[in-house]
């Protein structure tokens, strides 16, 4: 191995593990030593020179040789490296060379690893990490590593920026890789243009975990092959990130037609994928397995403009997984009726979905009314949080279900277009909140001017209503029987109209205990709302002071 020193009194570490360790190191200045413990090694050179380092000797147990020693960065002044060779028992080499950043170290011999029997797991984590100067791999490379099983390319290129292509036969003597095979394998490996479609053609026996931010933040890529995964056809769950921060502008139809086993897996698939401005139809028609999939699925995708009306139709199975599904997609002006239509099991599935969608005028009108397993509690947490562009809701919302008892909260917070709401809004979800929350729920909704008396008529059940109208600084009145469906029923009224400064009439005597048997919470409920007529006769408590 070349090792440079640019000045006096630079040092360079090895790090040695294994249950026994006989390794003599000639450190290229004249002097060498020999080790028979595990640990850092650490040479100072004292001038600046080329040396070429030479390690020999055996390690037992889990051997390990490596240059990272603990990102002490004496790793960045290795230039090149020939073959692993002269140290028998050598079975990992998780992080050998990690952070050797050096300009020089541009490129691997071929077969660098021949002369390694490697264990089954783990092997290659972060092998080559932070090596920013590599340009280019041997086919080679991993030719020789026939027995790694899991975890097996975990990090292994990770911020290596220079690289600028792969080749197909890279991973083609791997085909014993299963689980978490190449979790974070090319993380911001910024300077690939393209990969090649065989990649993963002889890896067969991956099964859960597999694709784990493979891609994540490669900037250079935009455009996929369609049939990339066209042979793991045994994957259960793992793309999680695959494709994360990356500037592709179109996805292909059939990238994932051939996974057809996948039960959960594509959270935050494609999240931060700005230049994508459209997507395939029936893009996940053949993952008909699917139960836990979609979070964060397009997250921050800016320039998304429209949907397909069956992005999720065959996806019958899902029980949960739109959470943060579409949050920050600026570029959407409108959903498809549908586009939930199919997905009647989702239960605890909608918490931020479209939260900073500013660019939504409307929603359809059945937009949620199919699903009818929604039980938990957080099924529309957020859902439209931020969305500064609608202007009206309709009536048909949300689900037609009796048995809903989820929260609605903070689902319209910061919704400052709205300035009215359909009477019928909750309607057929009579059981929302269900000795739970409408917490925050139309929160900071500065256009709304008013509120319609049976906006709760059909919710009774409901305790807690913290936090509801709170900063709707444009709301006119509070309807005087706004809540009388759940007068025996209400214990919490904390900030519900606080900061409503432009109220005026008379608020609803909510603090009348002799009415409003259960309420026990109730502070700053009408705080800054001075122009209420009946200000003077609130409590103080009622009113922050």
């Amino acid at each position: 191995m070349l090792v440079l020193t640019t000045g006096a009194s630079q040092d360079f570490n090895v790090n040695l593990a294994g249950s026994t360790v006989t390794i003599h190191v000639d450190w290229g200045d004249g002097t060498s030593n020999d080790y028979t413990s595990e640990g850092i090694k650490n040479h100072v050179y004292s001038s600046s020179n080329y040396y070429v380092v030479g390690i020999s000797g055996a390690l037992t147990g889990t051997g390990n040789v490596d240059f990272y020693a603990d990102n002490a960065g004496t790793a960045s002044r290795i230039v090149a490296t020939e073959l692993i060779g002269g140290i028998t028992g050598v079975s990992s080499v998780r992080r050998m060379f990690f952070g050797a950043s050096n300009v020089g170290f541009t490129r691997l011999p071929p077969s660098l690893f021949k002369n390694v029997t490697l264990a089954a797991t783990d092997q290659f984590y972060y092998t080559f990490g932070m090596c920013r100067k590599l340009t280019e791999l041997p086919a080679d490379l991993f030719q020789y590593a026939t027995g790694i099983t899991t975890n097996a390319f975990n990090g292994t290129f990770f911020r290596c920026e220079s690289l600028t292509s792969l080749s197909a036969d890279l991973f083609r003597y791997n085909t014993a890789v299963t689980s978490q095979a190449f979790n974070r394998t090319f993380v911001v490996c910024e300077s690939l243009t393209a990969l090649p479609a065989d990649l993963f053609r002889y890896n067969t026996a991956i099964d859960t975990e597999a694709f784990h931010t493979t891609f994540s933040g490669c900037y250079g890529l935009t455009s996929l092959p369609a049939d990339l995964f066209q042979y793991n056809t045994a994957i259960t769950s793992g793309f999680t990130s695959t494709f994360e921060d990356l500037l592709i502008t179109a996805v292909p139809a059939d990238l994932f037609r051939y996974n057809t086993a996948i039960t959960l897996g594509f959270g935050g698939t494609f999240a931060l994928c700005p230049n994508l401005t459209s997507l395939p139809s029936g893009l996940f028609r053949y993952n008909t397995a699917l139960t836990y999939a979609f979070d964060q699925l397009f997250d921050s995708c800016t320039g998304l403009t429209s949907l397909p009306a069956d992005l999720f139709q065959y996806n019958t199975a899902l029980t949960s997984g739109f959470t943060y599904a579409f949050q920050g997609c600026t570029g959407l002006t409108s959903l498809p009726d549908d586009l939930f239509r199919y997905n009647t099991t989702v239960e605890p599935g909608f918490a931020y979905t479209f939260n900073g969608c500013t660019g939504l005028t409307s929603l359809p009108e059945n937009l949620f009314w199919y699903i009818t397993s929604a039980s938990s509690g957080t099924v529309f947490y957020g859902t439209f949080q931020g969305c500064t562009g609608l202007t009206s809701l309709p009536a048909g919302l949300f689900p037609n279900d009796t048995g809903l008892v989820g929260q609605f909260t903070q689902t319209f917070k910061g919704c400052t277009g709205l300035t009215s709401l359909p009477t019928d809004l909750f309607r057929y979800t009579p059981e929302m909140g269900y000795n739970g929350a409408v917490y925050g729920v139309f929160e900071d909704c500065t256009g709304l001017t008013s509120i319609p008396a049976g906006l709760f008529l059909y919710n009774g059940h409901i305790r807690f209503f913290y936090f509801t109208f709170k900063g709707c600084t444009g709301l006119l009145a509070i309807p005087a029987t706004l809540f009388d469906s759940g007068k025996t029923y209400i214990s919490d009224f904390t900030s519900t109209f606080e900061g409503c400064t432009a109220l005026g009439g008379d608020a609803p005597a909510l603090w009348d205990s002799g009415e409003w048997t259960l309420v026990s919470s109730y502070a700053n409920c009408f705080k800054d709302d001075t122009g209420l007529d009946n200000w003077a006769d609130i409590p103080n408590s009622w009113k922050g002071l």
